[in-house]
């Protein structure tokens, strides 16, 4: 129905032509070839019926929608009368055409048809409602139109460049505020030069800093602004150069100045100047926090923080003419308190923070630490060891040890510097002195003097090294050496078995208390034993033969006990009082101490077959016990029938 609406329009003007053309005809006589006739109907088309049905006056914009007729109009022509219809042609002439030099094309446009040139008065002059003739009211689309907005304020003149020298002009003056306070006339600030108002420089009552004329605030707005107007990167180069220059040029040249100082006291100062550094760090991290985390952070570079810690590194700390010097007081206090002097613990507490802080501590204060511990060490343990004997330097060494060990744990020194000081402090003090310790006659002291705390102390001392078990040999000569002594004394065979059970009571308690139950000093107090039991020495006490002197003595030992009960057991083999502490703890859990005189003669029985299992002649015991037995019992002098079954019953199982 569109295309059949917008076709209207061409369809009224080819009208208008056919019958302009009619009129022409007319008026000229008609040609020789022309019938006069009618011509027959023909079938009207679907074109004709719409033109047919469009009211007279109406015209159809052919790209516009359907418009009503304009019934004011009186441009239109006057309607012309029918034509008089042609006569009716023959059967011959049905199909012949005339010939017509103006030729119309119907598939043309209107406008562009020879025919349909009308002239413009001429022309209908149809529109909308309210519309001028001859065209129509809506004009064709002829593409999208461009829409200006004009701005009627005055274009403004923001310059950013001039606003970041602004704002860093306030910056700069906050810094230079914040770097020169607390400054005292030496060159160094102290805890006293802050104020009562304010810390870092910054008061408390209004949050301004003193000096400046504007609030911490306004600062950290004014580098949020920059940050957000992409001068960040600026603004963080500008910072870093204004503490490189705070640090060189005022904090180093204070130090460089007075480099004369003793290694001590320039340490002082560069703590001092450290802990400045670090306060004023506050005040410097509150104003740029916003560059810190919205720059920094989000770039991967080091934070304000990091980014001071290495300035006063680089200018400060790797200084050549300051670096030793701040290493070696440090160094200072630990060898004056090995001296026994008095140690200032918070400068050397103070000293290790920093080199923790500043990243070189494993770098550079605990090689020289343990290179000048190293030297120390060597010396106190070749001088200790000449001017004290045994006893005196394994007691000075465990002193000594602990002590260092004990300064690493106060002051918080790293986990390697503990192990590589106690590696240093065991292989001078131990693997270096071992033929010191393990001396055959230091030992023998120890051993006479029944020393078992200092017995403990050594084992203990070379333990540390793995070198108890180096004590056997000294262990085993002594044990030989003493049994071989009271085995051939003559002067006083009869003690010869209280002597051996007294000798064999101190042995154990030594192996059990001192020497920790070591297994292999365990063997050697057997073996030793064994050996210097059953030596034989041809004389008129043995009747001029090798039999072994002990396996008698054993029998009249027993026979003694047997025929007097507790009252005959000596002194020295029955529970003393005044024993030390240790020993007696270690009696104590292996159930050694008597209850009873019952229970009391059977631990000196177990004693005395102990000893009696090293005796290798064991013909002669039994010869001199079985007599002894028979004498009891025939004269009745027998203390315990009870005693006698349990000796009886343990000779069965132990022979």
């Amino acid at each position: 129905m569109n295309h059949s609406r917008s076709s209207s329009g061409p369809i009224l003007e080819r009208k208008h032509s056919n019958n302009d053309r009619k009129r022409k005809l007319q008026g000229r006589p008609p040609a020789q070839d022309t019938i006069t006739s009618s011509p027959p109907s023909k079938q009207q088309t679907i074109s004709d019926l719409f033109s047919s049905q469009q009211k007279p006056g109406v015209s159809v914009s052919p790209n516009s929608k359907r418009h009503k007729p304009d019934l004011d109009h009186t441009d239109l022509p006057p309607p012309q009368p029918p034509a008089t219809p042609p006569k009716a042609k023959g059967a011959a002439n049905m199909y012949k055409f005339t010939s017509n030099s103006k030729v119309i094309d119907l598939t043309d446009s209107p406008t562009s048809s020879p025919g349909s040139r009308i002239p413009e008065r001429a022309k209908p002059s149809v529109g909308l409602r309210g519309g001028s003739a001859g065209r129509p009211n809506l004009n064709p689309h002829t593409g999208a139109k461009k829409l200006v907005v004009k701005n009627l304020r005055a274009p403004s003149k923001w310059d950013s460049k001039q606003y970041l020298e602004s704002v860093w002009q306030q910056l700069d003056g906050a810094l230079s505020a914040i770097f020169g306070h607390g400054r005292e006339r030496n060159g160094f600030s102290t805890e006293g030069d802050m104020g009562s108002n304010g810390v870092n420089g910054v008061n408390k009552m209004n949050g301004k800093v003193e000096g400046v004329t504007f609030s911490m605030e306004e600062l950290y707005r004014g580098v949020e602004n920059l940050c957000r107007q992409g001068h960040a990167a600026e603004v963080c180069q500008r910072l870093i150069s204004k503490c490189k220059a705070h640090i060189s040029n005022n904090l180093k040249q204070s130090l460089l100045a007075r480099r004369e100082l003793e290694d001590v006291d320039m340490l002082r100062a560069v703590l001092s100047l450290w802990e400045t550094w670090n306060r004023q760090l506050v005040t410097v991290q509150s104003i740029f926090f916003f560059l810190d985390r919205a720059y920094l952070l989000q770039s991967s570079k080091p934070s304000i923080h990091d980014m001071a810690v290495t300035l006063f590194l680089n200018s400060i700390f790797e200084d050549p003419n300051l670096k030793s010097k701040i290493i070696d007081g440090a160094c200072d206090l630990v060898a004056a308190d090995r001296m026994e002097d008095s140690l200032d613990h918070s400068t050397f507490r103070k000293a290790i923070e920093m080199f923790h802080d500043l990243g070189t501590y494993t770098s550079t204060f605990e090689p020289r630490m343990l290179s000048l511990s190293q030297s120390y060490i060597a010396e106190w343990a070749e001088k200790t060891g000449k001017e004290r004997d045994l006893a005196g330097y394994v007691n000075a060494s465990v002193q000594f040890m602990q002590r260092e060990m004990g300064r690493c744990e106060m002051f918080g020194l790293d986990a390697t510097t503990r192990r590589d000081l106690l590696t240093l402090l065991e292989d001078h003090l131990v693997q270096r002195q071992e033929s010191f310790l393990t001396s055959q006659d230091s030992i023998d002291d120890l051993l006479d003097t029944d020393a078992v705390s200092d017995l403990e102390a050594l084992y203990s001392l070379l333990q540390r090294r793995h070198l108890g078990n180096h004590l056997r040999k000294p262990f085993e000569s002594w044990i030989n050496l003493t049994g071989t002594y009271i085995i051939f004394d003559d002067a006083q065979q009869d003690q010869m078995v209280v002597r051996l059970l007294s000798l064999k009571r101190r042995l154990d308690t030594i192996w059990r208390v001192s020497f920790h139950r070591d297994e292999q000093l365990s063997h050697a107090l057997r073996e030793s034993f064994e050996t210097f039991i059953n030596k034989t020495k041809k004389g008129s006490s043995t009747w001029n033969t090798d039999n072994s002197k002990p396996g008698e003595m054993i029998a009249k030992y027993v026979d003694m006990l047997l025929r007097g009960g507790a009252k005959a057991i000596p002194a020295q083999l029955t529970t003393d009082s005044n024993v030390d502490s240790k020993v007696r703890e270690a009696d104590d859990a292996d159930d050694d101490f008597a209850v009873d005189e019952e229970a009391e003669v059977n631990r000196q029985l177990d004693q005395v077959l102990d000893l009696f299992r090293f005796v290798h002649g064991k013909a002669v015991f039994e010869a001199f016990y079985k007599k002894d037995l028979a004498r009891r019992l025939l004269m009745g002098r027998s203390a315990s029938a009870d005693a006698e079954r349990s000796m009886l019953a343990r000779l069965k199982t132990g022979m």
